[in-house]
């Protein structure tokens, strides 16, 4: 039985007002509805001003659409009303995580977040608060899941999803994560060196005297790399399914293989014993090994200072040496990082040539 239910009567306002207040605060947004305005976009922007992460899902007819045409001017009312949902619906111009679905049959009217519902004759358009509206108003928990979980679940059987397919998800994410691998090189290249500036210029200068070197950088370089390659295996196998063109496919697969390469270089240099052992150095803990092992008869009393500081000086000449040891192996690992990254790019820009993302054929029938 429904509950936390109140009933809504509204003229020359929004009936659904208290669910427009929720979307700040909401995880997830589903509008069912039989039109939008044409000619007002308030109610669009109030979905495009959620926060990123809101997932939004948005059902609706488009009027002046009918399955058959009995002459040219309905023909022609139906596709300039086509193209101005299209453009009005146009996910990305809504936010991020945006499913747009045409249902021709649809005639109810849904507002709702994952906390509060509307469910009434108004639609989700600015022209329905000239009208005389009723509804209901529920934050039964309850209520709200079976509406989404079994009505628009059975909503989207009969839609059509405003894309016939679409990988700008996937562009994003290859996006994202090469964004994080570029960010954790200019972590790696700031361990390795310090940035200097003097009255003879600037630039910059090997580290050997700081322990900056961080295993943690690495490992995660490591998983960065790891997905990005597996997602550049995915823009391949999309690509098979959008050309025929075996130039631009024998391309792509060069680029995969080369970033596949890459990868494994990096992982090969990054084994390295003595790069572990550097961005394992702990200074202290080093300097008790040799005060024990080595001084420890003599380093007591007024001694101490005096042999802390011999145990120092040979914790510092061990941690040049050490530094000394993987130079070559350090700059190779920042190439690498970069190289990868520069033909990323490279990748991206063929496949971003493709059409990655077609509005369905299925949506303007005229």
């Amino acid at each position: 039985m429904l509950s936390d239910a109140k009933f809504i009567y509204s003229k020359n306002e929004l009936g659904y007002q208290e669910v427009l207040d929720d979307f700040k605060n909401a995880e997830e947004i589903i509008i069912v509805t039989y039109n939008i305005s044409e000619k007002q976009s308030l109610l669009i922007q109030e979905l495009a001003n959620t926060p990123s992460e809101t997932k939004i899902s948005i059902f609706t007819n488009i009027p002046s659409r009918w399955n058959i045409y009995y002459g040219d001017t309905y023909r022609n009312i139906a596709r300039k009303k086509i193209d101005v949902y299209l453009t009005k619906l146009k996910p990305d111009s809504i936010g991020e995580k945006v499913n747009v679905l045409f249902n021709f049959e649809n005639h109810g009217k849904i507002i709702m977040t994952n906390n509060v519902v509307y469910v009434g004759s108004a639609n989700y358009s600015e022209e329905s608060k000239n009208n005389s509206e009723c509804g209901i108003i529920s934050r039964d928990p309850d209520y709200i899941t079976f509406l989404k979980e079994e009505i628009t679940k059975e909503l989207e059987k009969s839609s059509t999803p405003y894309f016939e397919y679409d990988y700008l998800p996937l562009l994003l994410e290859i996006k994202m994560h090469l964004s994080n691998l570029f960010a954790l090189k200019e972590e790696l290249f700031y361990q390795v060196y310090f940035h200097y500036e003097d009255l003879d210029g600037k630039g910059y200068v090997y580290n050997d005297t700081d322990e900056r070197l961080s295993q943690i950088t690495i490992d995660n370089i490591i998983e960065e790399l790891d997905k990005c390659t597996r997602l550049f295996g995915t823009i391949y196998d999309v690509a098979e399914q959008l050309t025929d063109d075996d130039n631009i496919l024998d391309e792509l697969n060069e680029y995969y293989e080369s970033l596949s390469s890459f990868e494994n270089q990096f992982e090969d240099v990054s084994y390295n014993e003595e790069i572990y052992e550097l961005a394992s150095f702990d200074s202290s803990e080093r300097g008790n090994q040799i005060i024990e092992s080595e001084y420890s008869a003599e380093a007591y009393d007024e001694y101490l200072e005096s042999y802390v500081q011999r145990a120092m000086d040979s914790v510092h000449e061990e941690f040049q040496d050490l530094c000394q040891e993987v130079k070559d192996e350090l700059d190779d690992m920042i190439k690498i990082i970069g190289d990868y990254l520069d033909l990323s790019k490279k990748a991206l820009d063929e496949f971003e040539e493709l059409e990655f993302r077609k509005i369905n054929d299925d949506i303007d029938n005229t």
